[in-house]
């Protein structure tokens, strides 16, 4: 199922289609048409053609049909074209429309990851041509802006699969590659997807493992997953699930259980005050300026839960060093000290082995 299939009914999508169509230079035959309807899996047959010349005409669409000798038969066969421009829908783009569209295609495309540049492709080429036929500049020359291409993307084969799954409330069948298994390894599971979200610039799909029967909301990497297929098993989202409650606790790329919460409280060191204090780590963050000692002390709200306790924001803490202290909770503080003594300990070596 293609993009275009989630705008609107099949209907709407079909029109959508033949306005495209209608638009090809020296027209098209009605057979012709309904292929490339097909093609795209738009239902098409001799009655809903003309049914949807008709809707086009009532729209005001200068729908013409002249008799054209067809390249591929040699014979003379009515073509169906635009006799001359037309707007769908009566509106126009301005060149800061199409600068913001622009703009947002090369950040899905090549940002985010996700598989949808003949799609993207296609809905800029016909707004552009249709709606804005007087902007002649490419896009790739419209702002001096530029981004650098994900090493992977997904693939259209997970992504298509699970949108559709998502959508409609249907089981999938995934292979997964959990992040500390092999290339190769891979583990077969039945999930129910609720949401697709993007955490720290990485897609992943938030899925009840339907087969463990804890009711746990777990975390897929959609890169990890290697393969998907819709089940015809629905099921249903709990009334009470609240994800912007998930979002909001979450710390980085990771959620955790919005009902085992905590509150964490770290003092940084004066050389990385200002680092923290022009970024945001959470909506539910405090920060408190000492000024005495010239630092700054950040409280956040976090799940304790997960693969092991604070995985969540214990490497992120690490990951400031000496410049970092946790004050409270007391589990936290000595889970980040026994990691601190087991690093020493390496460094202790009085040589390394080659």
């Amino acid at each position: 199922m293609g993009t275009s299939a989630l705008l609107g009914t099949p209907h709407q999508n079909r029109l959508m289609e033949m306005d495209r169509l209608l638009r090809t230079p020296h027209g098209l035959t009605r057979e012709q048409i309904c292929l490339k309807l097909a093609v795209k899996g738009l239902r098409v047959s001799p009655r809903n053609f003309f049914r949807d010349i008709n809707t086009l005409k009532e729209m005001k669409a200068p729908v013409a049909k002249e008799n054209r000798l067809c390249p591929v038969t040699e014979k003379m066969q009515p073509h169906w074209f635009y006799n001359k421009p037309w707007v769908m829908g009566g509106f126009k783009l301005s060149e800061n429309d199409i600068v913001a569209l622009a703009i947002a295609k090369e950040v899905v495309e090549k940002h985010a990851g996700l598989p949808l540049s003949e799609d993207l492709d296609r809905i800029y080429h016909m707004l552009t041509t249709q709606y804005a036929p007087a902007v002649t500049f490419h896009s790739s020359s419209l702002v001096p802006l530029s981004f650098a291409a994900d090493a992977r993307t997904i693939k259209t084969s997970v992504w298509k699969p699970l949108l559709r799954a998502a959508t409609q409330g249907l089981r999938l069948k995934i292979k997964y590659r959990p992040a500390w298994a092999s290339c190769q390894e891979t583990e077969e599971r039945l999930v129910e997807p609720y949401r697709i979200v993007i955490m720290e610039n990485t897609w992943y799909l938030l899925a009840i493992d339907a087969l463990r029967n804890d009711h746990i909301l777990r975390q897929y990497k959609i890169l990890n997953i290697c393969a998907a297929e819709i089940t015809n098993q629905q099921f249903s989202i709990p009334k009470d699930f609240d994800l912007q409650k998930i979002l909001d606790h979450a710390f980085g790329r990771f959620i955790g259980d919005p009902n085992k919460l905590v509150n964490v409280r770290i003092r940084f060191g004066k050389r990385i005050t200002p680092l923290i204090t022009e970024r945001c780590f959470q909506t539910s963050e405090k920060k408190t300026y000492i000024r005495a000692e010239d630092r700054i002390e950040l409280s956040l709200t976090v799940s304790a839960g997960g693969i092991f306790p604070y995985y969540n924001i214990l490497s992120w803490i690490l990951s400031w060093g000496s410049d970092a202290e946790v004050m409270e909770p007391a589990d936290l503080r000595k889970l980040v000290a026994d990691e601190g003594s087991r690093i020493a300990a390496i460094y202790k070596k009085t040589s390394v082995k080659k």
